[in-house]
């Protein structure tokens, strides 16, 4: 079984969206997740998740984690909020939950020791992670 997993610091600012989508996409790439459509799925879900945590929690991220077994990948933000998000109805201003549950097969959120935790588990990658991994044993 392959599992892999990463721990990201992200820090605070308005820039830590783009900048935490472009250290995590690094990762999956590295890993060998390469499939460019499912990378900017991926990207989306990040930064909604390192969004949620700098608009709605106070602006504290605690870090993104990454988990992978297989071609399975969840993502894990942690914040220092003590109110976990919630489902709301969408509007222009208030739409991460539902881009989430949009583009991941699932996710949750619950508390933390110093906050909250929130993860999503992406839809899986192509099976084309498959070929990439019998050439690294090859």
């Amino acid at each position: 079984m392959t599992e892999l997993s990463a721990f990201v610091d992200v820090p605070l600012s308005k820039t830590a969206p783009a900048g935490a989508r472009r250290v995590v996409e690094s990762i999956l790439r590295a890993w060998g997740f390469t499939d460019d459509s499912w990378l900017k799925a991926a990207n989306v879900v990040v930064s909604e998740l390192v969004t949620q945590a700098v608009e709605h929690a106070g602006g504290s991220v605690g870090g993104i984690h990454l988990q992978t077994v297989h071609d399975q990948v969840v993502v894990t933000a942690v914040d220092r909020s003590t109110t976990p998000p919630q489902r709301r109805q969408p509007d222009h201003h208030d739409h991460a939950i539902a881009v989430l549950e949009a583009m991941s097969l699932r996710w949750g959120a619950g508390d933390y020791p110093s906050g909250t935790r929130m993860w999503v588990q992406l839809i899986p990658h192509p099976p084309q992670r498959a070929a990439w991994r019998e050439v690294q044993r090859g």
